[in-house]
């Protein structure tokens, strides 16, 4: 009889593609995947840490799924992922239903640590190379699928705990991104999404300079009918080569995610970002000139230590300023082992929710005029829902990412099915989310 093993992905969407590796490594050794926890005699958590809030969740799911170990359910209980790779004997000391635990940069042991006779314990290859040659394995089809580019960063942001669990910058080769492309748009993907710590980056490590560019102009030449779309671009190093390479992309969509983090060169130089506000507001200007079309995308952390009000209403004034299609707003989280976290000059919590709601509400007006530019324009869309009590198509447009960005509502065509493109005109919009007509 089978023994089959489960999954619990928490944090983002590189722990996703992880997940997947690790379920490639126990295909790969004849264990099957099942999406049921209570069939699983193995359960593997991969965990997130990047803040309190993906800790305490990591260690939820833990102690949720460890119930069924000791209701006689499961075999053994394995920990993967950045929660692992930062408190690892810790929490094998604190927690006994845990019986393992793998690093980041070790996935390839997930085989040893189920098959362990008793505890087990690896985290010593933070920056081995990124697995390549692994058959990454999901437990359903997807139309848009994750690549990741490159492991770990270089940069020492003083809020990030990111380099030290995720290790030093290790690109991908560009064949074997290539080759991984080529074989998920023959599977049925519709939409590729390029991911990395840093994917301005990608190549750095290998060619002395970044590749980001060569990379792109390789995928974009692809056969197939599918979007790629980049995350995570770091503004100071998204330069005129790479810019260039959107302009003429048939495959490469003109979505620019850039993380700024604030707009106050006090705070970014705290931060220990390379970026100013006068360098944030040249790119920009520079993306809308040479990409009239770009939607640009960023993510804000408000209330770092020692920020004033006065440093956070200069965010603000830029926000309004600087117009921002897709904006996305954090609580600064004090990280231990962060030079940020060490600081006496923490913000209160109520003061950064009450910054938080702030910007948001800032940039809900922002969205909602950078939307209607769309209204009555011919678009396509990939349906991802359809609900039929409700007689709705649920999609996206190119210009929405998935999960964090909005969505298209469309009334149901019975011709249409998950996972096709559909023509659409946009007839209407609200905040952050469009309504249209199939055409």
């Amino acid at each position: 009889m089978s023994e089959y093993f489960y999954i619990e992905t928490l944090g983002c969407s590189k722990n996703e593609v992880d997940s997947q590796q690790i379920a490639g490594y126990l295909t790969q050794a004849g264990y099957p995947l099942t999406t049921d926890p209570t069939q699983a005699s193995f359960i593997i958590v991969n965990t997130c840490t990047f803040i309190l809030d993906a800790k305490e969740d990591s260690i939820a799911a833990i102690l949720e799924l460890a119930d069924l170990k000791t209701q006689g359910k499961a075999k053994r209980l394995i920990v993967a992922g950045c929660l692992s790779q930062r408190y690892g004997q810790e929490l094998l000391n604190e927690l006994p239903e845990i019986d393992g635990l793998i690093g980041t940069g070790n996935l390839q042991k997930i085989v040893e640590a189920i098959e362990a006779p008793g505890p087990f314990l690896d985290l010593n290859e933070l920056n081995s190379p990124y697995c390549e040659d692994i058959l990454r394995v999901l437990p359903e089809k997807r139309t848009t699928r994750y690549v990741k580019i490159a492991e770990g960063c270089n940069k020492n942001c003083s809020y990030c705990i990111i380099p030290s669990i995720r290790g030093n910058l290790r690109s991908r080769s560009i064949e074997s991104i290539q080759a991984e492309v080529e074989a998920l748009v023959i599977d049925g993907a519709k939409e590729i999404i390029l991911i990395a710590q840093d994917t301005t980056r990608f190549g750095a490590d290998w060619a002395g300079s970044p590749q980001l560019d060569r990379l792109l102009q390789t995928l974009d030449e692809i056969g197939g009918d599918f979007w790629i779309r980049v995350f995570y671009m770091y503004p100071e190093g998204l330069d005129d080569k790479t810019l260039s390479v959107f302009q003429h992309a048939k495959h490469l969509l003109p979505y620019f995610d850039l993380p700024l983090q604030h707009a106050n060169d006090k705070v970014l130089s705290e931060m220990n970002r390379a970026s100013t506000q006068a360098g944030i507001e040249t790119l920009v200007t520079k993306i809308r000139t040479m990409i009239p079309e770009a939607i640009i995308r960023t993510t804000f952390i408000v209330g770092f230590p020692g920020e004033s009000e006065a440093e956070f209403q200069e965010l603000v004034d830029f926000l309004q300023r600087v117009p921002l299609d897709k904006v996305g707003v954090f609580p600064y989280s004090a990280e231990e082992g962060t030079a940020a976290a060490t600081r006496t000059d923490q913000i209160p919590e109520a003061i950064k929710l009450k910054r938080k709601e702030q910007l948001m509400r800032t940039q809900m007006q922002v969205s909602s005029n950078s939307l209607t530019r769309w209204v009555g324009r011919e678009m396509t869309a990939l349906i991802e829902e359809i609900d039929a009590d409700e007689k709705l198509m649920i999609g996206r447009t190119w210009i929405d990412a998935p999960e964090i960005d909005g969505i298209v509502v469309l009334p149901m065509d019975r011709h249409v099915s998950i996972g096709d493109w559909v023509r659409i005109r946009i007839a209407d919009t609200n905040e952050y989310d469009l309504r249209g007509e199939v055409l």
